[in-house]
Protein backbone atom coordinates (compact mmCIF):
# COMPACT_ATOMS: atom_id res chain seq x y z
CA UNK A 1 0.00 0.00 0.00
CA UNK A 2 1.51 3.33 -1.05
CA UNK A 3 1.87 6.40 1.10
CA UNK A 4 -0.91 8.22 -0.76
CA UNK A 5 -3.41 5.38 -0.37
CA UNK A 6 -2.46 5.03 3.30
CA UNK A 7 -3.21 8.72 3.87
CA UNK A 8 -6.49 8.39 1.98
CA UNK A 9 -7.63 5.38 4.02
CA UNK A 10 -6.66 7.17 7.25
CA UNK A 11 -8.67 10.20 6.15
CA UNK A 12 -11.72 7.99 5.42
CA UNK A 13 -11.32 6.34 8.81
CA UNK A 14 -11.16 9.74 10.50
CA UNK A 15 -14.29 10.88 8.65
CA UNK A 16 -16.13 7.75 9.79
CA UNK A 17 -15.03 8.20 13.39
CA UNK A 18 -16.03 11.88 13.39
CA UNK A 19 -19.45 11.36 11.85
CA UNK A 20 -20.33 7.96 13.25
CA UNK A 21 -18.63 8.03 16.62
CA UNK A 22 -17.27 10.99 18.53
CA UNK A 23 -16.89 14.35 16.79
CA UNK A 24 -13.31 15.52 17.20
CA UNK A 25 -11.76 12.11 17.73
CA UNK A 26 -11.25 11.55 14.02
CA UNK A 27 -9.76 15.02 13.65
CA UNK A 28 -7.23 14.17 16.34
CA UNK A 29 -6.54 10.88 14.55
CA UNK A 30 -5.25 12.79 11.52
CA UNK A 31 -3.17 15.17 13.63
CA UNK A 32 -5.57 18.10 14.00
CA UNK A 33 -5.29 18.11 17.80
CA UNK A 34 -6.48 21.64 18.57
CA UNK A 35 -9.48 21.44 16.24
CA UNK A 36 -10.27 17.96 17.50
CA UNK A 37 -10.21 19.02 21.15
CA UNK A 38 -12.51 21.97 20.48
CA UNK A 39 -14.86 19.80 18.41
CA UNK A 40 -14.94 17.19 21.17
CA UNK A 41 -15.56 19.81 23.86
CA UNK A 42 -18.44 21.31 21.88
CA UNK A 43 -19.94 17.89 21.22
CA UNK A 44 -19.68 16.81 24.86
CA UNK A 45 -21.08 20.10 26.14
CA UNK A 46 -23.99 19.94 23.71
CA UNK A 47 -24.66 16.30 24.53
CA UNK A 48 -24.72 17.01 28.28
CA UNK A 49 -27.12 19.95 27.85
CA UNK A 50 -29.40 17.92 25.61
CA UNK A 51 -29.45 14.93 27.96
CA UNK A 52 -30.15 17.11 31.01
CA UNK A 53 -33.11 18.66 29.18
CA UNK A 54 -34.34 15.22 28.17
CA UNK A 55 -33.97 13.97 31.77
CA UNK A 56 -36.07 16.92 32.99
CA UNK A 57 -38.70 16.16 30.35
CA UNK A 58 -38.87 12.50 31.42
CA UNK A 59 -39.16 13.46 35.08
CA UNK A 60 -41.97 15.87 34.25
CA UNK A 61 -43.77 13.22 32.17
CA UNK A 62 -43.46 10.67 34.95
CA UNK A 63 -44.76 13.14 37.52
CA UNK A 64 -47.60 14.03 35.18
CA UNK A 65 -48.61 10.37 34.89
CA UNK A 66 -48.32 9.63 38.61
CA UNK A 67 -50.18 12.69 39.88
CA UNK A 68 -52.56 13.16 36.97
CA UNK A 69 -51.46 16.74 36.34
CA UNK A 70 -50.73 18.44 32.99
CA UNK A 71 -47.30 17.89 31.49
CA UNK A 72 -44.88 20.73 32.28
CA UNK A 73 -42.34 20.85 29.47
CA UNK A 74 -38.96 22.18 30.65
CA UNK A 75 -37.69 25.33 28.90
CA UNK A 76 -36.66 24.47 25.36
CA UNK A 77 -33.62 26.78 25.38
CA UNK A 78 -31.26 24.28 27.04
CA UNK A 79 -32.33 21.42 24.79
CA UNK A 80 -32.11 23.57 21.68
CA UNK A 81 -28.70 24.96 22.64
CA UNK A 82 -27.42 21.45 23.35
CA UNK A 83 -28.64 20.20 20.00
CA UNK A 84 -27.12 23.15 18.14
CA UNK A 85 -23.76 22.71 19.90
CA UNK A 86 -23.63 18.99 19.19
CA UNK A 87 -24.74 19.36 15.57
CA UNK A 88 -22.25 22.21 15.05
CA UNK A 89 -19.38 20.10 16.39
CA UNK A 90 -20.49 17.16 14.26
CA UNK A 91 -20.63 19.34 11.14
CA UNK A 92 -17.29 21.03 11.88
CA UNK A 93 -15.55 17.69 12.40
CA UNK A 94 -17.00 16.36 9.14
CA UNK A 95 -15.79 19.41 7.21
CA UNK A 96 -12.32 19.07 8.75
CA UNK A 97 -11.98 15.48 7.57
CA UNK A 98 -13.59 16.20 4.21
CA UNK A 99 -10.87 18.80 3.58
CA UNK A 100 -8.23 16.20 4.48
CA UNK A 101 -9.86 13.77 2.04
CA UNK A 102 -9.83 16.36 -0.75
CA UNK A 103 -6.17 17.07 -0.06
CA UNK A 104 -5.31 13.36 -0.50
CA UNK A 105 -6.36 13.59 -4.15
CA UNK A 106 -3.43 15.90 -4.86
CA UNK A 107 -0.12 14.49 -6.06
CA UNK A 108 1.48 15.40 -2.75
CA UNK A 109 -0.01 13.68 0.32
CA UNK A 110 -1.14 16.06 3.09
CA UNK A 111 0.63 16.25 6.37
CA UNK A 112 -1.25 13.86 8.64
CA UNK A 113 0.33 13.58 12.03
CA UNK A 114 3.64 14.98 10.74
CA UNK A 115 5.66 15.48 7.58
CA UNK A 116 5.85 12.56 5.11
CA UNK A 117 8.92 10.40 5.41
CA UNK A 118 9.18 10.74 9.14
Amino acid sequence: MGVRSHHRSLAWTALGVNLGGMPGLGSMLVGRWVQGLFQMALALGGFVLLMRWFRDLLRSALESLQRDVPLAVPPLAAGFLGGVLFFGAWLWSGVTCWRILRATREARPPIIGGPPGR
